[in-house]
């Protein structure tokens, strides 16, 4: 994805990636363990939650 270009482009380190966590399996925990408002209607709408975890150099 677009943010996830632009982090290796920059040189941050991602430390975990994944476009789609509450369908690929190996999603941490922390991600999938609570749903905010716009999660629940954005997978109401069969619309895919990506999260990135990284840090900046």
């Amino acid at each position: 994805g677009y943010t996830l270009g632009l982090l290796h482009g920059e040189g941050h380190e991602v430390l975990y990636a994944n476009h789609n966590v509450y369908v690929n399996e190996g999603s941490p925990k922390e991600v999938t363990g609570f749903q905010t408002f716009y999660e629940k209607q954005y997978l109401a709408n069969n619309k895919a939650i990506t999260y990135i975890k990284f840090k900046i150099k």
